[in-house]
């Protein structure tokens, strides 16, 4: 299975930016960042598309919103 970020650097008033650079001190993970309203979903279906592994997207917001797909 292969793990895949998104992420909103300004959620929660920048603590999606310091959750994300804890993660990446830890091991060095494929991500995205996101650029506008709505374009983490865009990503997730652009990352999600013909995928024949395992794939766990984890997205990094200040939402609090479930999405699955």
């Amino acid at each position: 299975m292969s793990i895949h970020f998104i992420i909103n650097e300004k959620a929660g008033d920048g603590k999606g930016v310091k959750v994300w650079s804890d993660l990446q001190a830890a091991e060095s993970y494929p991500h995205n960042l996101t650029r506008f309203r709505c374009h983490a979903t865009e990503l997730a279906r652009q990352i999600a598309v013909d995928r024949e592994e395992s794939l766990l997207i984890v997205i990094i917001g200040g939402m609090a919103q479930y999405m699955k797909y």
